[in-house]
C-alpha cells in the first residue's frame, strides 16, 4: 500500500531552476525522509514537480489508517530553500491470504475450500467477512464462512461444496475458485485457483429395473482429471455384477493426465432374490488414496408370466354336441316301406 504525494513548484523569478526537494513523513515517532529529482512540470516550462509514493516505509511501516505529516523543503539553484507542510492519511492495509486450497471428500462428489487470512498491522479481529466464488463456464456460486484461529489469522471455508449443495455446478468441469477477505475499513483481498476433482465418473442411470433371473449392462466410465498419469481400481459391491472387460468384481487399470477409460458392467442378480438392491461402483485413484463411491439402485422384479392360449380346434364339448345334434337329426329321419 502507498500513496502518492505530489507537489508543483517553482522560482520565484518565474522559471524551473530548483535543484532539489526533499519530503519528510512521520507519523510523530517514525519519520521517513525522501529525496526527490524535481521533473519539468508537464502544464508549464517555468514549473517544476516534485513526486514521491510514499509506501510502508523501512521502519515497520505505517498503520493502516494512520495520520501522517508530510514537510517539504524545496531548494533552488541559488541554495534558496522553501518549506512547506500537509497532513494526510495513510491508505487501509489490505488483507494477505497467505493459503488457499480445495481438498476432495472421499465419501462423495464434493470438496472443500480453505484458506487463511490475516490483516497486515492489526489483529484479526479487524477482519470483517469473507466469500468463496465457484464458477464454470455458465455459472456462478457463492459460499463461504469465517472463522478465527488466533489473534493474527482467520479462515474462510466452504464445506460440502459439490452438486447436493450447488445442482447445477458442473464437477465434469475445471472449476474457478475465488475466495475475498474483507476487513471493517472496506480493504478487501482476493486469490483464485484452478480446481476439479481428480477423479471425473459418469454413468447413464440413476436405476435400473432386471427381470428376476435377467441379465443387463450398465455403462461407466472413470476420467483421470488430475496431473500425470495414475493407476485406479474400481470395484463392484453388493449385487451379482461385473466387468465385461474380465468378468470379475474388480478392475485395476492406468490412465494419462485426462485421459477416460470406458466401461461395461454385467448385471446379474441372483435367480432367487426379487426386491432392490444398491449396487456399490468404488472407485479408488491408487496415487493419492482418494475414493469415490456411486450408488445406483438395481430393482429385481418377477419375470412377466406366459398366458397358454388354447390351440384352434374341436373341443370335447363341441364333440358332444355335434354328436347329440347327429343323433337327433338322425332319428328324426323318416322310415321307408317295410317289407
Amino acid at each position: 500500500h502507498s500513496v502518492t504525494f505530489e507537489s508543483i513548484v517553482r522560482d520565484q523569478d518565474g522559471d524551473d531552476q530548483i535543484s532539489e526537494c526533499t519530503l519528510e513523513a512521520s507519523d510523530g515517532q517514525n519519520t521517513e525522509t525522501y529525496s526527490i529529482n524535481p521533473n519539468a512540470s508537464a502544464s508549464s516550462d517555468d514549473e517544476a514537480r516534485c513526486k514521491q509514493v510514499v509506501d510502508q516505509g523501512e521502519n515497520g511501516g505505517w498503520s493502516h489508517l494512520q495520520q501522517l505529516d508530510y514537510d517539504l523543503t524545496v531548494t533552488d539553484d541559488m541554495g534558496l530553500s522553501k518549506s512547506d507542510s500537509e497532513t494526510g492519511t495513510f491508505p487501509n492495509h489490505r488483507p494477505v491470504i497467505e493459503s488457499l486450497e480445495a481438498r476432495e471428500y472421499v465419501d462423495r462428489e464434493a470438496f472443500e475450500v480453505n484458506s487463511l487470512i490475516r490483516p497486515v498491522d492489526v489483529g484479526s479481529g479487524e477482519m470483517r467477512g469473507c466469500t468463496i466464488v465457484l464458477s464454470d463456464e455458465d455459472n456462478s456460486y457463492t459460499a463461504g464462512s469465517m472463522t478465527q484461529v488466533n489473534s493474527t489469522h482467520v479462515r474462510c471455508e466452504g464445506d460440502d461444496l459439490g452438486p447436493s449443495k450447488f445442482p447445477g455446478l458442473d464437477m465434469d468441469e475445471e472449476l474457478e475458485v475465488e475466495v475475498t477477505g474483507t476487513d471493517i475499513h472496506g480493504g478487501t483481498a482476493s486469490d483464485s485457483i484452478m480446481y476439479n476433482l481428480p477423479t471425473g465418473i459418469d454413468y447413464s442411470y440413476s436405476a435400473m429395473i432386471i427381470d428376476r433371473g435377467g441379465i443387463d449392462f450398465l455403462p461407466y466410465q472413470v476420467s483421470n482429471n488430475g496431473n500425470g498419469e495414475a493407476e485406479f481400481s474400481t470395484e463392484l459391491q453388493n449385487v451379482n455384477a461385473s466387468f465385461t472387460a474380465n468378468g470379475e468384481d474388480s478392475r485395476t487399470f492406468t490412465l494419462d493426465s485426462g485421459e477416460v477409460e470406458q466401461q461395461s458392467i454385467r448385471i446379474s442378480p441372483d435367480v432367487e432374490f426379487t426386491g432392490t438392491k444398491e449396487l456399490r461402483i468404488v472407485t479408488e485413484n491408487l496415487e493419492t488414496g482418494i475414493q469415490k463411491e456411486s450408488t445406483i439402485p438395481i430393482h429385481v422384479r418377477e419375470a412377466p408370466k406366459t398366458t397358454e392360449r388354447p390351440v384352434p380346434g374341436i373341443g370335447t364339448l363341441q364333440l358332444l354336441l355335434l354328436f347329440v345334434t347327429a343323433l337327433i337329426l338322425f332319428s328324426g329321419r323318416k322310415s321307408g316301406p317295410q317289407i
